[in-house]
């Protein structure tokens, strides 16, 4: 996903640098991007997916807690770890 990313924002740098508009067409992209980020539906799609990375988040650490446990249990007494 950070290639993705790291990719979008490399080729809107590319291009922004590369365009012979300069300026004044990156003022009208940030312009647009800004319409776009304000628009309901954009923020409602933000929303959600802000709620549902906190809900894999949790079970994230839930899971994270629960094979601290289970290691520490099998752990308990002799200070190794073995496979079952």
């Amino acid at each position: 996903m950070k290639f993705i990313i790291g990719l979008l924002i490399g080729g809107t740098i590319g291009y922004i640098l590369g365009t012979r508009d300069g300026r004044e067409r990156f003022d009208e992209i940030v312009t647009r991007l800004q319409d776009l980020v304000g628009e309901e539906v954009v923020q409602q799609m933000t929303d959600f997916l802000d709620q549902r990375t906190a809900d894999v988040r949790k079970a994230a650490a839930q899971g994270l807690d629960t094979a601290a446990d289970v290691i520490e249990q099998r752990t308990a007494g002799n200070g190794s770890v073995t496979a079952d």
